[in-house]
């Protein structure tokens, strides 16, 4: 899990660095799981099941719009399903 205020408050430089690293050395790249950046379920540690997770925020447009500004690099996503839990 990636404490997502932490990285906006570092306007996502650990994010923004690493996708310049691989968007250096490959000609494409893939962010699988896309919807991580959007909601993640967090699970207690402690919980022998995940029936008590919850839905976290990711870092979302404001991660990508802050990617895009600081190296213009443009992500594009595809909707695997729905962004909002039922």
């Amino acid at each position: 899990m990636y404490c997502w205020e932490a990285l906006q408050q570092q306007n996502y430089t650990w994010w923004i660095e690493r996708l310049r690293m691989a968007f250096g050395r490959f000609d494409l790249n893939r962010l699988d799981h896309f919807i991580g950046f959007v909601r993640t379920y967090e699970v207690p540690a402690q919980a022998k099941t995940a029936v008590n997770g919850q839905y976290q925020p990711g870092g979302g447009d404001a991660f990508f719009e802050a990617a895009r500004k600081a190296s213009g690099i443009a992500v594009i996503a595809d909707d695997l399903g729905p962004q909002h839990p039922k």
